[in-house]
């Protein structure tokens, strides 16, 4: 465990940084300051119109890095474009390709010695098409796009190349310990010889195994963070630690970077504009962060940040924190499995069926935005509904919690207000001995929340909540919306995760045996609200994201109504088995290999932006012939 910490770690941290520095200009001669710098791993224009979707003329893109040349020889470089372009390597011009032009191919080649060399790709666009394609050919090499060499934000010092070979060294050890750990799991001689495995605390310990594999899946082996919404959430815990206050007025330098991107002003101080649940949440995690780097690095976060951080995002903590939050959600319906009564080995599937077929991989884990830190505190609250029945001792306990997780997932997340809602009448009607109990729970949330907007915003409620409440309009877009959410090719819940079209043979089984329960019914209420209610939304396709993202929150509650399913292979014997467990295996195997492209890979990104923004033309989700999952995967 120490090599794949010690491996996570030098992945945050690291100066080895993969990619380019590209930087946008809006004009084309790449003068003045550029508009946004930042990394670049797909030498594309995707990201520039992205970034900026109006801006389709006169402007001027420059990459600059280093590559690592794995052995002397002659290498061949190709670089076309409309319009012009050049490239350098070791600061000498070696293509010339400059001039408003049609598309055109320019070459050169030239003799490197292993080890790294300086390079720089510079494109700009006067009018018309726009075109950049860069090709690299080492000695007895097919030619390949140079996306595909290995490029770096800066070149390494022969010590840090010894740092860096030893830290290739432990990530591969850190992967040999991941698997073996896999396989001691999933093997069935764990499930049938240990000797202790019905013990709850070993069950204990293999829900939080299970969690611990999901992290460092999530964390350290799936590199995409989409963190462009939620970049100023470690900003905000930061200054709540430092300051006491949830303002970016130390940050204003990187946030006028950025535009003053999803920023608001009250009272002349500088504020996200999303919702300070997920911060809060992450304070435990700053907190460490912090100390890990005074001790460590002899330098506090917040100083990294501003100095060492390109851009001032810290993309690799972002990811690590949000990967914390989704693998306990797993660990959590590894839990509500076994107490429906699942075996050992079918909650385990169960569980990992919720970490890889679905967006809590691909969108989820992604971020410090809202839907993970949602996600987990929707599953505790279920959790906690589920083992508080009547019999329970610890009813109160269990209703209580379950009050503060659900009043804490409406401070990071307010549409949560209709969990809120209907499980709150749930336990009127089902629990009223103990509701006192639950009101207690969401007080403890409830009250500061409130101090806290009444002092910050001179409001009850935040702007962003009353805000989304107004864009909420009835419209022909809703009605589009609601096919949308489920079947379109690009956004749609059941092609990006087949196996949930099973639930409605959940919901089927439980009527059919009588065994539909006023919890079962409170929850099919909230699904059905959320999903009316985001389609009412005018952006119901979620904007720049990927897949069905609205609807990552909602797992825990679908994922459950999928366990009469699961169940169902311990019930049917011979070919009615077999037909399902091949049907559940296919739906499975197809949700894992589409988000773990989100997950993965950065083409299904640019789809969003190119060749048109999909806020622009939202009819782009209905498109079978450019579905988002699949761009750039036959390039």
């Amino acid at each position: 465990m120490l090599f794949i910490v010690f491996s996570g770690l030098t992945e945050i941290f690291s100066p080895l940084e993969y990619g380019l520095t590209v930087s946008y200009y809006e004009n084309i001669q790449w003068d003045g300051a550029p508009l946004i710098t930042e990394t670049d791993a797909t030498l594309s224009l995707e990201r520039i119109h992205h970034h900026f979707p109006k801006l389709q003329s006169n402007y001027s893109i420059l990459w600059e890095g280093a590559i690592f040349i794995p052995k002397t020889g002659e290498y061949s470089f190709i670089i076309g474009s409309d319009d012009g372009s050049d490239f350098y390597i070791d600061d000498t011009l070696l293509i010339d390709n400059r001039g408003e032009h049609t598309y055109r191919e320019r070459s050169g080649r030239v003799t490197l010695t292993k080890g790294f060399h300086a390079i720089a790709l510079r494109y700009m666009q006067g009018g018309g098409m726009s075109i950049f394609r860069a090709y690299w050919q080492a000695p007895g090499q097919k030619q390949t796009a140079l996306r595909n060499a290995p490029l770096y934000v800066r070149a390494l010092s022969p010590q840090a190349r010894i740092g860096y070979g030893f830290l290739e060294i432990c990530r591969k050890i850190a992967l040999i310990v991941c698997v073996l750990i896999c396989l001691i799991v999933f093997g069935n001689w764990l499930i049938k010889q240990y000797v202790l495995w019905q013990v709850k605390t070993q069950l204990l310990f293999i829900g939080l195994l299970i969690g611990l594999i999901v992290f460092i899946i999530y964390a350290f082996f799936s590199p995409i963070t989409n963190a462009y919404d939620s970049m100023w959430s470690i900003h905000t815990a930061l200054s709540l630690i430092r300051d006491g206050n949830s303002n970016l007025d130390e940050y204003e330098k990187i946030v006028k970077i950025y535009r003053y991107h999803v920023i608001e002003k009250f009272d002349n101080h500088l504020y996200n504009v999303y919702p300070i649940g997920a911060s809060v949440m992450a304070i435990p995690h700053i907190f460490l962060a912090d100390l890990l780097m005074k001790n460590v690095w002899g330098v506090d976060l917040h100083t990294f940040i501003t100095q060492y951080v390109r851009g001032g995002i810290p993309k690799g903590l972002e990811r690590l924190i949000a990967s914390t939050y989704v693998a306990g959600c797993v660990s959590l319906m590894f839990f509500i499995a076994l107490q429906y009564g699942l075996s050992r080995h079918q909650s385990l599937i169960f569980a990992m069926t919720f970490a890889f077929s679905t967006s809590a991989w691909s969108v989820g884990s992604r971020g410090l935005w809202q839907h993970g830190p949602a996600m987990l505190l929707l599953a505790g609250a279920l959790y906690c509904l589920f083992c508080g029945s009547e019999k329970s001792r610890y009813e109160s306990l269990y209703i209580g919690i379950a009050g503060f997780l659900l009043a804490f997932s409406y401070v990071v997340r307010p549409t949560n207000a209709f969990s809120i809602f209907v499980l709150t009448i749930y336990i009127f009607l089902k629990h009223k001995k103990y509701l006192l109990s639950y009101i207690w729970g969401s007080l403890f949330v409830t009250i500061p929340y409130l101090l806290f907007n009444i002092y910050t915003y001179h409001l009850l409620l935040p702007t962003y909540s009353s805000s989304t409440r107004d864009q909420l309009k009835p419209s022909l877009v809703a009605l589009e919306g609601l096919a949308g959410l489920l079947f379109s090719p690009s956004r749609g819940l059941f092609v990006y995760s087949p196996i949930l079209l099973l639930v409605f043979y959940g919901v089927a089984l439980k009527r059919r045996a009588r065994k539909w329960t006023a919890l079962d019914l409170a929850l099919a209420i909230i699904l059905i609200l959320h999903w009316g209610v985001t389609a009412l939304h005018p952006r119901w396709w979620g904007g720049h994201s990927y897949g069905p993202r609205y609807f990552t929150e909602m797992l825990p509650y679908l994922f459950y109504f999928l366990l009469p399913v699961w169940q169902q292979i311990e019930i049917l014997t011979g070919k009615k088995r077999r037909m399902l467990v091949v049907v559940m295996s296919i739906a499975v195997l197809l949700g894992v290999l589409i988000h773990a492209r989100g997950a993965i890979s950065e083409y299904p990104y640019g789809w969003n932006a190119y060749p048109v923004s999909v806020d622009q033309d939202h009819r782009r989700v209905w498109d079978i012939q450019d579905i988002q999952f699949l761009r750039g995967l036959f390039e």
